[in-house]
């Protein structure tokens, strides 16, 4: 059981990865602070800054 939960953490990590790669901080970066902090606080992030300008 521990095991699902640990594979369902990971799986929204890499979702808010995802969600990140447009951003400032890039894909892995995303990731790595997704997995040290929690999907939750990264999404929040996420959503307050802006995007990457091209």
């Amino acid at each position: 059981m521990i095991v699902l939960a640990v594979l369902a953490y990971l799986a929204l990590c890499f979702i808010v990865g995802m969600l990140g790669r447009d951003r400032r901080m890039g894909y892995i970066i995303t990731v790595i602070l997704c997995i040290l902090l929690t999907p939750i606080l990264m999404g929040l992030l996420l959503h307050l800054t802006e995007p990457r300008q091209t």
